[in-house]
């Protein structure tokens, strides 16, 4: 992971898994260091299981730093059976407009799962009032 600031190279180390974890498939989404000015887009390109049964995602990220050039960054992320993302990345690019390098058609097209709420309490179910249970009829 190219990063010639020690403090970007931890920032975004920190951004990628997150993205892995939880960006979906297509969209470039921004990131921003604050500590150095430092900034750029993340964007997850492909998601599939490998023959192994890891899910990996394959990524492109660019990044702006003051007084250097831009430069863009592939490369695919595969969560271990430890739950950990293990990062593989190389620079493609001097600047972000490149296309990403042709793939192999995605095993498995998936984007994390969403967000669901627990259902609320079902009415037959035993309610204290008062510290007093009332038992429901099953």
């Amino acid at each position: 992971m190219a990063a010639d600031d020690p403090r970007d190279k931890d920032y975004l180390v920190g951004v990628l898994i997150e993205r892995l974890e939880n960006q979906r498939t297509g969209p470039e989404v921004a990131w921003a260091n604050p500590a150095t000015g430092s900034a750029g887009t993340v964007t997850i390109e492909r998601t599939y299981t490998r023959d192994d049964g890891a899910p990996c995602r394959d990524f492109r990220r660019t990044t702006e730093q003051v007084g250097r050039p831009p430069s863009v960054v592939a490369g695919t992320g595969c969560r271990n059976g430890e739950g950990v993302w293990l990062i593989e990345a190389r620079a493609i690019a001097a600047t972000p407009d490149r296309a990403p390098p042709d793939r192999a058609p995605p095993v498995a097209e998936a984007t994390p799962p969403p967000i669901i709420s627990p259902p609320p309490p079902r009415p037959d179910r035993s309610v204290i009032y008062a510290n007093v249970p009332i038992p429901s009829t099953y």
